[in-house]
């Protein structure tokens, strides 16, 4: 049986996606655009989107100076995980409320080491959790040492240069 294609997206590719002001670029978002215009299109890939990452991307809209431009990013986040919205994405969370222990020490002992952050292990984490034999799992990051901890290489990757 053939695996599918699942991919972890972190933060920045949702930044990028949504065009935050002062934290988007036009040659990153059609990068970033064009990426998942081939995941979801054909239902080439399922998309994961961290908790955490949510949270993250919606704090930024928040800081948004623009209230209409924040509002409108808000209702846009909203449509995008609506469970009718038709898209490919999986909100998952970081981890169950009595695994948070376990989580945390590897954290301290590991991630933190590398100089990784807590959202950055939720998002490593999520990728572990979804990888099973037949299952090739991406994380799609502007993080070069994130992106380092994918399960299976990313050919043609993109990490916001290029």
């Amino acid at each position: 049986m053939a695996g599918r294609l699942l991919i972890v997206v972190d933060t920045g590719y949702w930044v990028e996606l949504f065009q935050i002001p002062k934290h988007s670029s036009e040659q990153k978002y059609q990068r970033v655009k064009d990426k998942f215009a081939w995941a979801i299109e054909p239902h080439t890939a399922s998309l994961y989107f961290p908790l955490p990452c949510v949270y993250e991307l919606a704090n930024h809209i928040a800081h948004i100076e623009n209230g209409n431009d924040r509002k409108k990013l808000a209702k846009k986040l909203q449509q995008t995980l609506a469970p009718d919205s038709q898209l490919p994405i999986i909100v998952h969370p970081a981890c169950a409320v009595d695994e948070l222990q376990n989580f945390l020490r590897r954290f301290a002992e590991n991630y933190v080491l590398q100089g990784l952050g807590l959202v950055d292990a939720a998002v490593i984490d999520t990728a572990v959790k979804v990888k099973q034999k037949q299952n090739k799992v991406h994380i799609w990051t502007l993080d070069k040492q994130l992106k380092a901890n994918e399960p299976d290489k990313e050919e043609d990757a993109f990490v916001g240069e290029g």
